[in-house]
């Protein structure tokens, strides 16, 4: 059985404060994003940097807070984000390894591979934009690309664990319209 890729969730340590936790999460983000870049259909995926907070790039506040109440997006709106903290490594890896998905728990039972497919996202002036969306439903796990074709890159829109079971439903709806094609999928 090959290993699972998908990388161990980064906990709070136990004595370690919130600022250190953090700074701990920053680290992986700038190593995965910053520092380097992940390729998507031979593309660099690139990272949104402003608006700027704290110092730190708009796109590490969408990998670790949630914008609960939906207002402006805005990160210094946003509220830390437990499960998404615990998952900083995961786009990266997501976005790498998402056509090789092996089993990766005992518990899960076979794993079905990621799901992918593309949708149009309705932006500014009614204009809609191309977003491809990879989901492991065993992790209920979802990262958004925006492929930017003419610019050479994609850009990483989002990528959270969807804990809703309606927005797993709504998922599950968007793939199946879409085409969605598993990849990855274990014997």
């Amino acid at each position: 059985m090959m290993e699972c890729w998908i990388p161990r969730e980064e906990e709070l340590r136990p004595g370690e404060d919130w600022q250190d936790y953090e700074l701990r999460l920053y680290d992986l983000f700038k190593a995965d994003f910053l520092d380097s870049r992940p390729t998507f259909d031979g593309m660099p995926v690139r990272v949104r940097v402003n608006p700027k907070y704290d110092e730190r790039e708009e796109a590490f506040w969408h990998l670790t807070c949630r914008d609960y109440s939906h207002g402006d997006g805005l990160p210094e709106s946003r509220d830390p984000d437990m499960e998404r903290c615990r998952r900083i490594r995961w786009p990266r890896a997501f976005i790498e390894n998402h056509r090789i998905c092996a089993l990766h728990s005992e518990m899960a039972g076979e794993c079905r591979g990621v799901m992918v497919w593309t949708a149009g996202h309705t932006v500014k002036h009614g204009r809609s934009v191309p977003r491809v969306k990879l989901f492991q439903e065993e992790e209920s796990y979802l990262v958004v690309l925006e492929p930017r074709r003419k610019k050479g890159y994609c850009l990483l829109v989002t990528a959270y664990h969807v804990e809703e079971e309606w927005s797993r439903r709504k998922i599950a709806r968007e793939a199946e319209k879409n085409g969605a094609l598993f990849f990855g999928p274990c014997g």
